[in-house]
């Protein structure tokens, strides 16, 4: 009886230990991967053509007939490979079918039953009269399956019209081709961020503030290098690239005595708003060697001097301001130091607290 609890006892242990080792196993367990959706374009070819445009993207056409044994195929292996699917994300995808067909529910929406990334036929359909018109063969057949793909310009860039069934691999190797001749295209939230980009491009040439131009125009070709947005924001980015360079060497000239202090904060300033670029680097060589210029040094070290007595004159006034006593007169009193005692800012204090200002010179000369 005590050897049979034991031998149980072990059993229960063991399971136990098998449970605690496949517990990281299940945990560990990669979620399903989703499989991609279709998404094609639901406007006429015309808008198709003009996101295209703004998207710097190819235009991929399907045209597929009902009823055929070859469309049937091209439906099932062309139209749902994920592969492909996956491609087209970089394109604007236009589906052409003329037929009519039943609805189904998916998701709790009904859906056209043949090709459920539409919700009713007519959007599949409303393509197919000027597609025909524009792709019939001089008798006047269309043959189907027909894939049309048009870079960005709108110019046929491939087309596979003989009838047969294209292998999926084939179409989608001919759209990535297609993406790489015209450059990145834009999802539709890098379009909207390029057009805001665009319009603050403009609206800094329009204020001649080249540093938020250039950034502004910088910014849509580090999203879009090629196509539409490009041609307006390299011109942009030149122009406004050319006038930051003419500021620089105008601040560079005013490093002289009596200007440094202003082209030295202008400067600095310009070097933060430069971050990363070699004008910034050459900025702030530039301020070191003029720091290390003799007749520039006692110049510069005074402005230092009034911006730090400025700043602690701010915080005593501050102080004083929301009633607190005890912080504003320790602030008057390091602005009241021998160090700051000649600046402006401690002129202005000694108006403000001239009890505090005396006692703190009479207390020095009695030393």
């Amino acid at each position: 009886m005590h050897t049979q609890n034991a031998f149980g006892l072990k059993l229960l242990w063991l399971a136990v230990g098998a449970a605690l080792l496949c517990a990281p196993l299940a945990a560990q367990k990669k979620p399903p991967v989703e499989t991609p959706k279709l998404t094609p374009h639901v406007g006429d070819l015309e808008s198709a053509k003009a996101q295209a445009q703004e998207r710097n993207a190819p235009v991929l056409i399907h045209m597929v007939l009902d009823g055929e044994a070859d469309n049937d195929s091209y439906r099932e292996k062309v139209l749902k490979d994920t592969e492909l699917i996956k491609a087209s994300v970089g394109a604007v995808v236009l589906i052409a079918n003329n037929g009519t067909h039943a609805k189904k529910e998916i998701e709790g929406k009904k859906v056209c039953e043949v090709y459920p990334m539409f919700d009713s036929c007519g959007k599949h359909q409303q393509n197919w009269d000027a597609l025909y018109g524009m792709y019939k063969e001089d008798s006047g057949d269309l043959r189907c399956p027909q894939v049309i793909l048009l870079l960005p310009d709108g110019k046929e860039h491939m087309r596979w019209h003989d009838g047969t069934v294209p292998a999926a691999e084939d179409v989608r190797g001919s759209l990535l081709e297609a993406v790489k001749f015209a450059g990145p295209s834009l999802t539709a939230e890098q379009l909207a961020t390029v057009k805001k980009l665009a319009a603050e491009g403009r609206t800094a040439d329009a204020a001649a503030d080249a540093v938020a131009s250039w950034k502004a125009w910088n910014g849509v070709l580090q999203l879009t290098p090629k196509g539409q947005w490009a041609t307006e924001a390299t011109k942009g980015r030149d122009a406004a690239w050319s006038a930051v360079q003419l500021r620089v060497q105008t601040l560079y000239a005013d490093l002289v005595p009596g200007k440094v202090v202003a082209a030295v904060d202008a400067l600095q300033a310009l070097a933060k708003e430069l971050a990363g670029t070699p004008l910034e680097k050459d900025i702030q060589q530039r301020l070191k060697k003029a720091e290390a210029q003799k007749e520039l040094k006692d110049e510069l070290a005074k402005a230092r001097l009034e911006a730090e007595a400025s700043a602690i004159l701010k915080e005593a006034e501050t102080a004083a301001d929301l009633g607190d006593d005890k912080k504003a007169e320790k602030a008057a009193r390091r602005l009241f130091a021998k160090k700051y005692r000649s600046t402006g800012a401690a002129r202005v204090g000694k108006e403000r607290w001239p009890d505090l200002y005396e006692s703190i010179e009479r207390a020095e000369r009695e030393k």
